[in-house]
């Protein structure tokens, strides 16, 4: 088992390996690069996750009401 401080630290590195990742995603209607961080690894989610063919926008409101569900659910959330 690690330790509490070995989990930070991974948990601080795997946020930073991702918000790279993410800063690197483009919309593929556009080409351009997302400024939004949050909305550009909500766009990465949905690409990831989508069957071709489906309605994204429905996904991405699912995607986005569970990340609200996490945000009050969270005891670093003023609404948690």
């Amino acid at each position: 088992m690690l330790t509490a401080e070995q989990q930070q630290e991974i948990i601080a590195t795997n946020d930073q390996a991702l918000e790279k990742l993410a800063r690197q995603w483009r919309d593929p209607r556009t080409g351009q690069l997302e400024p939004d961080l949050e909305v550009a690894v909500r766009q990465m989610v949905c690409d990831y996750f989508s069957v071709p063919g489906c309605c994204n926008d429905a996904f991405e409101r699912n995607i986005c009401e569970l990340q609200e569900a996490a945000e009050e659910a969270s005891p670093h959330s003023p609404h948690g």
